[in-house]
């Protein structure tokens, strides 16, 4: 059995710790910084056509960026030009739903041999900040009823990152650009504890940033993509 997993920067690893180290053997992972999840499914279909064999899972972590330019689309900040850099933003979350769900669809019928996992969004800031755990709500329902719809799988990041968030007081920090993302990962330079030191300075438990994982955030992913895609 092979599993391939897509997904953002949480994947790709270059930004705090990344998760692919803690998974249980070496599965191929690809990730892609900054880009949504309508970008990953698109991306995704230059490996999937060169998978040969049938007992295949595949696993799609991504929708924080989507969510994340949603909300960052209101203000005036460090990541305003980064985001007019990047594809136009859906005009509603059931836009955005449509959109995703015939994207599956057509992985979906393309490849009817694989099994699908979508992961519902997971980032530490939406703990500390209601306004982003009301969006991260709302697009995790969308993920949701993509999946009901379409039969597929579910790895619920989200009630992972909250069963360990639970009493918990976390920082409101969250990464103020794309520099100081640059900057962190300079500084990491994915050393376990120089990523423990930088969250305890800002008082997170499971990221760096707010955004990206520490080594707790990422033994969390990697476990619960794990129990949920080899139950």
């Amino acid at each position: 059995m092979s599993l391939y997993i897509f997904g953002d920067s949480i994947t790709n690893g270059n930004y705090g710790i990344g998760y692919k180290e803690y998974l249980s053997e070496h599965y191929v992972t690809k990730g892609y910084d900054g880009a949504t999840l309508g970008k990953i499914l698109t991306f995704s279909h230059a490996h999937l056509r060169k998978i040969e064999h049938n007992n295949v899972k595949i696993v799609y972590q991504g929708g924080a960026n989507d969510l994340l330019f949603t909300y960052f689309s209101h203000f005036s900040n460090g990541w305003s030009s980064y985001i007019k850099k990047k594809e136009a933003i859906e005009d509603s979350i059931e836009q955005w739903k449509i959109s995703i769900e015939k994207k599956v669809k057509t992985i979906q019928t393309t490849y009817p041999s694989f099994t699908l996992y979508l992961c519902t969004i997971a980032i530490e800031a939406s703990f500390s900040h209601s306004e982003i755990m009301s969006l991260t709500v709302e697009y995790n329902k969308a993920i949701k009823e993509i999946a009901a719809h379409l039969s597929i799988g579910v790895v619920d990041l989200f009630a992972s990152f909250s069963s360990l968030l639970e009493d918990k007081v976390v920082g409101d920090y969250i990464a103020p650009g794309e520099d100081s993302l640059r900057l962190d990962a300079k500084y990491i330079n994915k050393d376990e504890d120089k990523a423990a030191s930088l969250s305890e300075s800002r008082n997170l438990v499971l990221s760096v940033d707010g955004l990206h994982p520490n080594k707790k955030g990422a033994t969390c992913i990697a476990k619960t993509i794990m129990d949920e895609v080899f139950i």
